[in-house]
């Protein structure tokens, strides 16, 4: 047991050397690239360094210098590429200089004032018409961004791509130019996208027989007319469609409408109503065609002698003839049945007509509308393209 412990400090001493040896040989790393002239690598390298230590002073002060002697290396025509990398070592000395003090302070902050006048940046400041445009200065070396009013400050001189994008409206990329210590004010008007109509989908019904009553439902929407009909909407929706025509039966539909459509229908007939009779008043018109009947017949037998003679022998009475047939003629009740007999074959045949009706009474009506001109117009081209 006493042995494990000792290891385990051994091991312990040596996690805590470990580090120590690896952030020396990394330093020296970044110092040989920089001598042998690598400044790129010399700087990525002190980078990693500063993500792994990032308040350790020499990392800050080294990678610093890397970039102003790199500054000092480039010709004039990169004189846009040594104003960034002056930058980068201004902010590094700025860092520097919160962690040092004494005689390394002042050293640090005439540094500091001499690269800040060198520098000689310039401003631009951005103005859009609707504002809150997100906005891109961009160059090989560096890329800023902010959203529209905003002023873009400490810019180096060079050449710069200012892109302002905004939600419905057209983007924008202009070329601008920064001169030293300029200051630059830059106003745009971004351009509404023009927004795309909305699809307008047409239906057009068709029945057999034409003219039927249409009834679109739409939503809150409600359209009517007479086929062949034509309804447009513009979007896609659900249509409940209603059918009716005198003497058929109603119909009911539902049409997605995706697409331009053409529906037809076919309306099926009604049955035929069956007529009930009361049977009352033709028995009255039997009873007075019997009484009819019987009246003519009696008036053609009192035209006959025979008919008296063979009454006096029935009733064996002699004065018959006498007593009956001097107050009351045959011809006049021959007369009064004929009379009586007609009435009732006219009252009897008024009610027959009158009390005539179906059995199962419908109490569905239709009124069918005038078509409208745009109906009419529409059934004319419907009808002009079958011919």
């Amino acid at each position: 047991m006493k042995y494990f412990i000792h290891f385990s400090w051994f091991l312990y001493g040596f996690w805590l050397i470990i580090p120590i040896h690896v952030h020396a040989q990394s330093d020296q790393d970044c110092r040989t690239k920089f001598s042998q002239k690598d400044y790129q690598g010399s700087a990525d390298c002190f980078e990693r360094l500063l993500q792994a230590h990032p308040t350790q002073a020499s990392h800050l002060y080294n990678q610093a210098r890397v970039f102003v002697i790199w500054a000092k290396t480039l010709p004039p025509q990169e004189a846009a590429k040594a104003c960034f990398l002056r930058r980068q070592a201004l902010q590094r000395y700025q860092r520097y200089e919160k962690l040092v003090s004494g005689d390394e302070l002042i050293r640090i902050q005439a540094q500091i004032q001499q690269i800040q006048s060198s520098l000689e940046l310039g401003r631009l400041t951005v103005l859009t018409t609707p504002p809150q445009a997100a906005a891109t200065l961009q160059n090989p070396q560096a890329t800023q961004q902010g959203r529209s009013p905003h002023a873009f400050d400490d810019i180096c001189p060079g050449d710069y791509t200012l892109s302002l994008h905004l939600s419905g409206f057209q983007s924008i990329s202009k070329k601008i130019s920064i001169l030293p210590k300029q200051k630059l004010i830059q106003s745009f008007h971004l351009v509404a996208i023009p927004k795309s109509p909305e699809p307008e989908y047409t239906l057009q019904i068709q029945s057999v027989p034409l003219g039927a009553k249409v009834t679109l439902q739409e939503g809150s929407r409600t359209q009517t007319g007479q086929t062949p009909f034509f309804f447009k909407a513009k979007k896609t929706s659900e249509i409940q469609i209603k059918l009716e025509y005198p003497g058929y039966r109603p119909q009911q539909h539902t049409v997605a409408l995706q697409s331009n459509t053409t529906r037809s229908f076919t309306l099926e007939p009604k049955p035929p109503a069956t007529q009930c009779v009361n049977w009352t008043p033709p028995l009255l018109v039997l009873g007075g065609a019997a009484l009819l009947l019987g009246g003519g017949i009696i008036t053609q037998v009192s035209a006959d002698d025979s008919y008296r003679q063979a009454m006096q022998n029935l009733t064996k009475d002699p004065t018959w003839k006498t007593q009956y047939e001097s107050s009351v003629t045959l011809a006049q009740v021959s007369g009064s049945l004929y009379i009586g007999a007609g009435a009732v074959a006219i009252v009897g045949g008024v009610l027959f007509f009158v009390s005539k009706k179906p059995c199962h009474p419908s109490s569905e009506t239709v009124t069918l509308t005038t078509p409208s001109p745009e109906t009419k117009a529409s059934a004319h081209a419907f009808f002009s393209s079958l011919r």
